[in-house]
């Protein structure tokens, strides 16, 4: 990814749970070998991935919230890319989006699979991006969320919260056959998953279906960040002031996105979040290449990571938490 001029930090946590469900992915080249490119940022990974593929070069980014048990979410991490990677459409390089959903039904199908052998019903969201040149490819299933930053620190959704009081999920349960209940204070389905769209749920399956939605955007020069989290993130922090949290912690005070990933999640918990929380962000202005992003970043009240500014950054991070 550093080639591509993309950098990339994540922040994981397991709050106040006695476990951790949540996962994430990231794999600087997309491929059809199982396992080939991908590297944790708490693993020591440089971000470069392996290369080859033969194809459109393709970055993933995932993350993944779990539910009855952490075996779904961490299964995704290591088969829903590459289930996509080893559909037709991916390979020639014709339509993500097919390649998309006919990938996302069939990790689910694998998994179920072995649910069914092992007598599981864990489940999971997915919320996932494909950066294919400067076209962005957002999948979603269930409620962690995907949003883009934007110059001057505005937001733009990528993903819609599969909640079963959407109207549109509301109908599509009960015609299969499923009910929404209210239970301790939410909606949720037959009473039991506060989400309307999850990976897994083997006992749930009908009326709980994976099936993304998509969004796709063609970025733009004033595109900064993309920022993939979980809802331990959401529930207590709202879309626009984590953008302007982001176009803060790195345009004007010059931290890393490793950095800005921290301080989403610390902000998290301090508001006092109670599930496990995940944010991964995605600084996307090295696509540009160097004289277009610092241009951007020059307008927009900022400018790109130095070796200055990061060595400041804890620093900087005490001082945005203590905000």
């Amino acid at each position: 990814l550093a080639q591509q001029g993309i950098a990339v930090g994540v922040c994981s946590v397991k709050g106040k749970r006695p476990y951790m469900e949540d996962e994430y992915r990231v794999l600087a080249h997309l491929e059809t070998t199982p396992g080939a490119g991908a590297w944790g940022l708490d693993e020591g990974g440089d971000g470069r991935g392996a290369g080859g593929g033969g194809g459109l070069r393709t970055a993933f980014f995932g993350v993944f919230d779990g539910h009855a048990g952490g075996r779904c979410s961490r299964a995704l991490t290591q088969t829903l890319a590459q289930c996509v990677a080893r559909d037709p459409e991916f390979q020639r390089g014709g339509d993500l989006s097919t390649a998309i959903a006919r990938g996302f039904a069939r990790a689910n199908a694998d998994f179920l699979r072995k649910a069914e052998r092992f007598n599981a019903n864990d489940g999971s969201t997915a919320v996932t991006a494909f950066l294919r040149g400067r076209t962005l490819t957002v999948a979603n299933v269930g409620d962690s969320r995907a949003v883009l930053v934007c110059a001057g620190g505005r937001v733009v959704a990528l993903s819609f919260d599969h909640k079963p009081n959407r109207p549109e999920e509301r109908r599509r349960i009960q015609a299969c056959g499923g009910r929404v209940i209210f239970s301790f204070g939410v909606p949720r389905v037959n009473g039991i998953l506060a989400v309307s769209r999850a990976f897994g749920d083997r006992n749930m399956r009908g009326a709980i279906n994976a099936e993304p939605e998509l969004q796709v955007r063609n970025l733009e020069v004033g595109d900064k960040f993309l920022i993939l989290a979980t809802d331990g993130v959401w529930d207590v922090v709202s879309s626009a002031e984590c953008a302007a949290m982001a176009h803060q912690c790195v345009l004007q005070q010059g931290m890393t996105p490793q950095q800005c990933s921290a301080v989403l999640v610390s902000v998290a918990m301090q508001r006092g979040s109670l599930d496990n929380a995940t944010a991964l962000v995605v600084d996307l202005r090295g696509i540009w290449g160097a004289s277009a992003a610092a241009a951007a970043a020059a307008g927009d009240g900022g400018a790109l990571p130095t070796a200055t500014s990061a060595a400041a950054a804890p620093l900087l991070l005490q001082r945005q938490l203590s905000a």
